[in-house]
């Protein structure tokens, strides 16, 4: 096997380092291993909070995991399946239909092309649950599909694609695998149903003049060059009501003979039959809604039964004294004609679809009470169950059933933030799904962090094995990621008000650069906090500036403020200031009164002071207990001007 080892290249590689490398390795710069989560960026990743940064990057935003795409683990409840409809064979016997004498006039059978139209589009699927279809398209390019108008006039599509960034990878998932899996964004109503090559019109068999069908979702891998097209369900060809109605009603007719499925595969078996009769045959006859055959079939001819058999397309009849149903014209001579045949058609395939998959799913069920058996007569339709053309990762299924209904709701939530659910569950792919959250939307970096740590915690109470995860977060921490309680934690230390940590905890992701006033009082606060250490010991006072300077860093990146961050920098390794070295920074003796400080400090240094010097000064005044020196050490410096107007939320915050 070939020696992999020397493909590996830097997550941030330019194109002109990738086909450099490619070029000496005789290779594809598409073939190059890059560690898992493509696109990061260090940089990036340590000034998540700058908006500046942000913009510069211009990164997508939250993103979602195969598993939650539609069709693949969104939908896990229903069963998918393309159908391949073909013509009844000419021999086929049929089975007898209650009739009387038959009625004038006859068509074509089905074309071909009239059969393939009957379905949506060759790339949509069945669904029996919602008798309905979806379209589910997926394609690899660089190049956007048809896209609608009104999205293009809302949407800048080189941002959307990123062509730049994709054309690096054809897949993420083919070829050593450079990722884990994919990372998917959502842009709705994006494509442009009507420009698909075919174009998909899941209500066009209706012959309906109204709008065409709307806009369809596309699922964009920021990764590599995999899109997928998806539609939601579509509506019922048949409506859900009058569908759901039948099948009930017809369940209701089961006797001690029979079960309530065999009675349902009875009463659509005759609908069957009757459209396909009347479409190949092209019988017109009318049969009697009164006879013991029908009634044995589909019970009392009842309003729902009626109305069905109107929707299908046929009406009711009387000839003579004899009332019963007769099809509605099917010829291509009218609009009329055009209308009924296609309706026929697809409600034909729908059926069809149905009861293939009703009389597979349920076989035993199906047996008659006196022995008999549902025959599998031919429906002219066969299934294949969809599966979606790009990989889930084979992974597990997380474990929750010692979770209370509030507990697995709460961690059913955590895991939808990453684009994930527990059905597709590993501790690997939770960690690519941050890392790859936290590429993309670094705005909520401390939101996916919280997330992380609460889904390790729910699941460690549990009794399951979270080791990778708590090693995976501690190196997070070790790259300066904190969680919305440590935010909480950094105003408790600095000793600020609820009122700030709640004009804080709103917005937690350093969106826009803070208040002037709320920089204000978070240095203030800060400063304090070594104003109330100058008596104690070294040990303790230097615990104390660890913990206040972490919490200046923690605020100031939840505020996007470079002026806090700036500080922290210049402070974040410096030993706590003794009173001797106070002394020596301002070039001054412990003998020097309160008023010779002020002169000196006042005409030397005050004009142009570090924050050192002021530092030291404030020392200085907390060991003397002096209120004029500690005035002194307020006035001036670099901080940010008071902003002009002060929210009133902040009119109520105190340090």
């Amino acid at each position: 096997m070939k020696d992999t080892s020397s493909l590996l290249i830097r997550s941030d590689a330019p194109e002109v380092e990738l086909r450099a490398k490619a070029q000496e390795l005789g290779m594809f710069s598409s073939h190059l291993v890059r560690p898992v989560s493509l696109g990061r960026s260090s940089l990036e990743e340590r000034r998540w909070w700058n908006s500046e940064v942000r913009e510069r990057y211009s990164r997508p935003g939250p993103g979602i995991l195969p598993s939650m795409l539609p069709g693949v683990g969104q939908i896990v409840d229903d069963e998918l399946f393309a159908i391949e409809v073909a013509a009844p064979s000419p021999n086929q016997s049929s089975p007898s239909l209650p009739s009387s004498e038959k009625m004038p006039g006859s068509s074509p059978p089905p074309s071909d092309e009239e059969i393939y139209a009957a379905i949506p589009h060759p790339r949509a699927y069945y669904s029996p649950k919602h008798n309905s279809w979806i379209l589910l398209s997926w394609g690899t390019s660089m190049e956007p599909p048809p896209l609608a108008p009104s999205f293009k006039q809302q949407h800048n599509v080189d941002a959307v694609f990123r062509r730049e960034e994709r054309r690096l990878l054809l897949n993420c998932t083919v070829f050593l695998q450079l990722n884990h899996t994919h990372h998917f964004h959502k842009f709705p109503s994006a494509v442009d149903p009507a420009r698909l090559d075919p174009p998909y019109e899941p209500d066009g068999p209706r012959g309906d003049s109204g709008p065409s069908a709307l806009p369809l979702d596309l699922y964009v891998c920021c990764q590599c060059q995999v899109y997928l097209i998806a539609s939601s369900f579509s509506q019922p060809f048949v409506p859900e009501f009058l569908w759901n109605a039948f099948l009930e009603e017809k369940r209701q007719l089961s006797s001690p003979e029979t079960t309530h499925g065999t009675t349902i595969v009875t009463s659509l078996k005759l609908l069957h039959t009757a459209i396909k009769n009347k479409l190949w045959r092209g019988e017109d006859r009318l049969f009697k809604t009164t006879s013991l055959s029908f009634k044995r079939k589909l019970g009392s001819f009842t309003p729902i039964t009626k109305e069905f058999f109107e929707f299908i397309g046929f009406s009711v009849c009387r000839i003579g004294e004899i009332e019963g149903l007769v099809p509605g014209p099917t010829d291509g001579a009218s609009p009329e004609g055009l209308r009924n045949r296609s309706k026929m058609l697809r409600i034909w395939v729908e059926i069809g679809a149905f009861l293939t998959y009703f009389i597979e799913k349920n076989g035993q069920k199906l047996y008659l009470r006196e022995g008999g058996v549902v025959s599998k007569a031919p429906f002219w339709v066969h299934l294949t169950e969809y599966h979606q053309t790009e990989s889930v990762p084979s992974v597990g299924l997380l474990q929750t059933t010692s979770f209370e209904p509030s507990s697995l709701e709460d961690l059913t939530q955590n895991l939808a933030l990453f684009g994930m659910i527990s059905t597709h569950y590993s501790p690997s792919l939770l960690t690519f799904a941050y890392r790859a959250q936290c590429r993309c939307d670094p705005k909520n970096s401390v939101e996916y962090f919280s997330s992380l740590c609460e889904i390790e915690n729910q699941l460690q109470m549990k009794g399951n094995d979270t080791s990778f995860l708590q090693t995976f977060i501690s190196d997070e921490r070790s790259r300066g990621r904190f969680t919305r309680d440590d935010i909480h934690e950094a105003v408790l230390i600095l000793g600020l008000s609820d009122a700030l940590h709640l004009f804080l905890s709103n917005d937690s992701s350093g969106s826009a650069p803070a208040s002037d006033i709320v920089s204000k009082l978070t240095i203030g606060a800060w400063k304090s906090v070594y104003k109330t250490i100058a008596h104690l010991s070294e040990h303790e006072a230097t615990e104390h500036a660890k913990h206040a300077n972490e919490a200046l860093r923690i605020l100031s990146q939840v505020q996007g403020s470079e002026w806090l961050q700036g500080v922290w920098l210049t402070w974040k390794d410096r030993s706590v200031m003794t009173l001797e070295e106070a002394y020596d920074t301002l070039g001054t003796y412990e003998s020097t009164g309160d008023d010779r400080i002020a002169e000196l400090y006042s005409h030397e240094v005050h004009t142009s002071a570090s924050f050192s010097e002021r530092y030291a000064l404030m020392v200085i005044a907390e060991s003397r207990a002096s209120d004029s020196l500690r005035r002194l050490a307020e006035i001036g410096g670099s901080e940010p001007k008071f902003s002009p107007f002060i929210p009133q939320l902040l009119l109520q915050i105190a340090i």
